[in-house]
């Protein structure tokens, strides 16, 4: 992923890491004070300018995330690209019509059994999908978005996240043939010291 805005957005997200998130013994990277809880609007939209840059050539028609943090990452980039967005939720309200599909994943960060649900009216085989989301670790919430978006007729075109977790091995259950890019890579975490892999790790 070797843009400029992307290397900008690199330099910026890895500065905002090492000064302010932290690591637990639970592996877990910590950055509610400027993703999680009080987000940062200008990191995200500079963020969502470097995904929709990169990915802009593959000519995505829908973005597709997960509830809640990925809203985040994901709406900057529609707004870049004028696409809309499609939330993948885990509880579906009593508003919801249409066709439903779920599929099931095992949350790292609660430690449970969860589901991802989306209407499919909202995509189809006319659809080119974009993936967007916060943090990439094991990728069971990226390759539930996969298949959620396949089963509704849709071609997968590319999978970008904030944080990448190289250590944890998620990109494996990406398969090769889509796109995929991390704005900025984990190299390993070690006694809560977060380190943080060369730029040339996000493809």
């Amino acid at each position: 992923m070797g843009t400029k805005e992307k290397k900008r957005a690199y330099d910026e997200l890895a500065d905002r890491i090492r000064s302010d998130a932290a690591a637990g013994d639970d592996g877990l990277i910590r950055m509610q004070s400027f993703i999680h809880h009080c987000a940062d609007s200008g990191l995200l939209h500079r963020c969502g300018s470097a995904f929709a840059e990169y990915f802009k050539p593959a000519r995505p028609t829908k973005i597709l995330t997960a509830e809640v943090s990925g809203i985040l990452a994901a709406l900057p980039v529609g707004i870049h690209l004028d696409i809309p967005v499609l939330i993948a939720r885990k509880e579906v309200p009593k508003t919801f019509t249409g066709n439903l599909i779920e599929e099931r994943l095992i949350s790292r960060t609660k430690e449970r059994e969860s589901f991802l649900s989306i209407i499919s009216d909202y995509l189809s085989e006319v659809d080119r999908v974009l993936i967007i989301d916060d943090v990439l670790a094991r990728g069971e919430t990226a390759a539930a978005l996969i298949r959620l978006a396949v089963r509704a007729g849709a071609e997968v075109i590319g999978v970008g996240v904030l944080v990448e977790k190289l250590y944890e091995k998620g990109r494996e259950l990406i398969p090769e043939e889509i796109e995929f890019a991390s704005l900025c890579p984990i190299q390993s975490i070690e006694r809560g010291v977060i380190q943080i892999a060369d730029e040339g790790s996000s493809t």
